[in-house]
């Protein structure tokens, strides 16, 4: 009779384990099933990540090294176009796959962190590809406004230092009272640029001190009534040169906003990111597997 017993509560033990082993692996079944659609965009979005050169990115970043603007536009076109679309899907149909079992869900948390990391390494690597476009756009601009400057000062001043008559020369003093008249306050305003102020100070300067500085003068040379054509000719390009400014100071703190955002968003720091979801999703796959040989 105790024979019978530990028999019985032996094949008891055995039963039970054999129906757990059993619901596992439908469950395993089942989850597959549930996330083909998600692997498939996975695949799609590897492949479209091999299709960057990273390393080529990170140099340009570090080195500040010539690329072709088409490169990046290359780059960019991957990312806006497959990296993010297709990493924001995966993870917008990751949320709808319920997982019960609780040791297939402990495996499941590994592939939906790899996701969200995929998702976050997307839009930061579009974000910092925006940011250097932005940087280099403003940077060349900045050196088109300084030349131009450069070249309207020398042409104003060799029209200033001709010979004219008493009415040339007095219109022509006119206009330059004009413009030095606020040259002190705006090269004051200017060097606050380069001060310790943050960002939105420096901003409400460009704005709210500089701008309006530079409209004040563009208004004053317009109402000079002029009569020689000397003097409209230093007026023009004066008025050319406080436009030239307007755009300068623009750029000036466009580069000082977008250096202050790339320092949170490092080209350097957003590559590794893929080492990091390549590893969640090796350990994903090898936890599933070894899930898999215990239902055998």
């Amino acid at each position: 009779m105790f024979r019978y017993l530990k028999l019985t509560i032996l094949l008891g033990t055995v039963f039970i384990i054999s129906a757990c082993q059993s619901s596992l692996e439908s469950d395993i079944q089942q989850y597959e099933e549930n996330m083909e659609d998600i692997y498939e965009l996975d695949r799609q979005f590897l492949e479209a990540l091999d299709e960057l050169d990273l390393k080529q990115l990170e140099t340009v970043y570090a080195t500040e090294a010539d690329v072709s603007k088409d490169d990046i536009a290359e780059i960019k076109k991957v990312v806006d176009e497959s990296l993010v679309p297709l990493s924001t899907k995966m993870n917008e149909k990751i949320e709808t796959v319920e997982v019960s079992n609780e040791e297939l869900k402990e495996v499941h948390e590994d592939y939906v962190e790899s996701l969200e990391l995929k998702e976050t390494f997307a839009k930061e690597l579009g974000r910092g590809i925006d940011l250097y476009l932005s940087y280099k756009e403003s940077t060349n601009q900045l050196i088109k406004d300084g030349e131009a400057v450069s070249a309207a000062k020398k042409e104003r001043q060799s029209i200033i230092q001709g010979n004219h008559s008493k009415v040339a020369a007095a219109e022509i003093d006119q206009v330059i009272d004009i413009v030095n008249e606020r040259s002190g306050e705006l090269e004051e305003n200017v060097g606050l640029l380069q001060s310790d102020n943050d960002v939105a100070e420096k901003q409400r300067i460009v704005d709210e001190v500089l701008m309006p500085i530079l409209d004040t003068q563009i208004d004053k040379l317009n109402q000079l009534s002029l009569e020689t054509d000397e003097a409209k000719s230093v007026r023009s390009i004066s008025l050319e040169m406080f436009y030239t400014f307007k755009s300068y100071y623009k750029e000036r703190i466009n580069i000082i906003q977008v250096y202050e955002e790339e320092q949170n968003l490092q080209i350097q720091n957003i590559v590794p990111k893929t080492e990091s979801f390549n590893k969640l999703d090796m350990t994903y796959s090898e936890k599933l597997n070894q899930l898999k040989e215990s239902t055998k």
